[in-house]
């Protein structure tokens, strides 16, 4: 957990960029409006590449399990992304 709080303080900065916490909170949970005016536009920004997200894994949605085990690991740098069945 340090090292992520490093990476997106101190790694972002040093590296000329900014980071920064988004996350599905308490707020969200108990009202789900944010969320879905947030989602949109998260994923506009992912299309325009102003973001980027640095994925650890990708593996095909049958692997979820496996995936799941990984994040409980711990260690990873980055998200996992499943992919789905073309």
């Amino acid at each position: 957990m340090i090292r992520n709080y490093w990476d997106i303080f101190v790694g972002t900065l040093l590296r000329g960029r900014r980071g920064s916490f988004y996350g599905i909170t308490a707020l969200y949970r108990s009202d789900p409006r944010p969320f879905r005016e947030d989602l949109p536009v998260l994923l506009g920004l992912l299309a325009e590449r102003k973001i980027s997200p640095r994925i650890a894994l990708r593996l095909p949605l049958d692997r979820a399990r496996e995936a799941n085990e990984r994040i409980e690991a711990g260690g990873l740098d980055g998200k996992i992304v499943l992919l789905a069945p073309r």
